[in-house]
């Protein structure tokens, strides 16, 4: 990890704001794996400790992206809406439009419709 210490040190305050899923990913594309002769002076924990929230960081990020994209689709298929742009059903606009499968567009949806994808709350709301 010699060089690619201060490498980071620099990139890190040029970088977008740490916030970003661009600062996240910009982060984890510095992360160097130790040269095999350093190998016995790596910290392991320390080091998980650090991966492990940068991960964390990111699937936080992904989840709310996650949830956004659920709740316009919900929108989306309120009335009409879908038919007006074109689309059977939001199955078929998210295949399309957005290149994910359309069973995963809808439960997305529905998450953010009830709020809980769990299966037994699933199974509460249909009796």
């Amino acid at each position: 990890m010699g060089e690619g210490n201060s490498d980071l040190q620099v990139a890190s305050t040029q970088g977008p704001p740490a916030w970003t899923l661009d600062a996240l990913a910009h982060a984890a594309r510095q992360l160097e794996p130790p040269a095999p002769h350093e190998k016995k002076a790596v910290l392991r924990p320390e080091a998980a400790h650090l991966v492990d929230s940068l991960l964390a960081r990111v699937a936080r990020g992904r989840g709310a992206l996650d949830v956004a994209i659920g709740g316009a689709l919900a929108r989306l298929s309120e009335g009409d809406r879908v038919l007006q742009l074109g689309y059977s059903s939001i199955g078929d606009y998210a295949r399309e439009r957005l290149g994910m499968a359309g069973r995963t567009a809808q439960a997305m949806a529905y998450t953010a419709c009830t709020g809980d994808g769990s299966a037994s709350a699933a199974r509460r709301r249909r009796g």
